[in-house]
């Protein structure tokens, strides 16, 4: 009996830590979004985003109450060399690996904002992904 509760013990610890490591497999640093002008309506916020898993995710949407609706971009160039920014569905977070979220490339965009950025302010931002749990950041706001 004194075995059998022992293995529940360990298989209830080994199963409830597997939990938390998956729990804690995406993280994100380097938050910042860009100083927004008083007529310039949208904004732009970049990240690094880190999966350390062994599963690949997607950031599927995200909130800030500071925009009044928010999208996620990708920057490309078309078949005459334009620049041209276009809504994805998801980005893409590939197990083991980091996903930049940079100026010129993909990036969360800010549409119709409600208060103006300044430098030094904190946006808060909830990023929803597919699997992994929802994730609160904060954007530092920069020039």
């Amino acid at each position: 009996m004194a075995k059998l509760l022992s293995t529940l013990i360990f298989a209830l610890v080994f199963f409830s830590t597997a939990c938390v490591q998956g729990e804690q497999d995406i993280s994100v640093t380097n938050a910042w979004g860009r100083e927004s002008a008083r007529a310039a309506a949208n904004s732009a916020f970049y990240m690094d985003i880190d999966n350390a898993g062994r599963e690949q995710d997607h950031l599927i949407r995200t909130s800030i109450d500071a925009c009044r609706a928010v999208e996620l971009h990708e920057t490309s160039l078309d078949d005459q060399d334009v620049m041209m920014m276009r809504q994805v569905e998801e980005i893409l977070i590939p197990a083991g690996q980091t996903v930049k979220l940079d100026v010129g490339g993909r990036h969360i965009m800010c549409l119709d904002r409600t208060k103006e950025f300044t430098v030094g302010d904190k946006i808060p931002i909830t990023l929803i992904f597919e699997t992994s749990e929802n994730m609160d950041v904060s954007a530092e706001i920069r020039p």
